[in-house]
């Protein structure tokens, strides 16, 4: 299984989605705190945010 820059953009929106309210199952959840903990999931926030 690889993490690639897809994942990165794929569960940032989810949890942009979950913040508004939308509903998600377990398996998208579960994917989002995977990716969450993730290093790289990590530094791409932080460089996002130093940017923004």
């Amino acid at each position: 299984e690889h993490f690639t820059l897809a994942d990165i953009f794929l569960s940032h929106t989810l949890m942009w989605a979950q913040l508004c309210g939308l509903p998600a199952d377990d398996k998208l959840t579960r994917y989002v705190e995977n990716c969450q903990r993730r290093e790289a999931f990590s530094k791409a926030l932080e460089r996002n945010n130093r940017t923004a």
